[in-house]
């Protein structure tokens, strides 16, 4: 059986995934209502062989609306192609296992430049003086 890549982490195998197929209600005029072109994938990570530690991280981070007890499930209905929606129902998975394994990069504190500070102090005092240069002078 061929294995399928998910994200360069993630490599399953294809008795992993779980196909069924409906009626669309996605293009195709009449020709819709005789054929099953809708494709259902559903891939239940916990019973994966992939590593804990990235099943985890599809725990935590799948959205609540592709989180069902212990898998994602995905549909598509977009084509008249069963295997044109099969495609899709896989990059759609692709897209939602590489959004949830995308790490944040962690943010480096830096202190602002000595040239910044100075250009901001020069801002500031510019913009008071055109303001000073607005309000109106009474002689006592």
């Amino acid at each position: 059986m061929p294995a399928i890549k998910l994200h360069p982490f993630v490599l399953i195998e294809e008795n992993e995934l779980s196909w069924s197929f409906a009626r669309s209600s996605g293009p195709g005029g009449q020709h819709v209502n005789k054929t099953s072109s809708k494709a259902l994938l559903e891939w239940c990570y916990e019973k994966s062989s992939i590593d804990p530690r990235l099943k985890q991280k599809l725990r935590d981070r799948t959205p609540p609306c592709h989180r069902i007890t212990d898998g994602i499930k995905v549909s598509s209905d977009e084509f008249r192609s069963q295997r044109r929606n099969m495609d899709a129902c896989l990059k759609k998975l692709k897209n939602i296992v590489a959004s949830a394994l995308f790490e944040n990069k962690k943010r480096k504190k830096t202190k602002p430049t000595r040239a910044s500070k100075e250009r901001r102090i020069s801002d500031k005092k510019r913009k008071s003086d055109r303001k000073a240069q607005r309000r109106v002078k009474f002689n006592d």
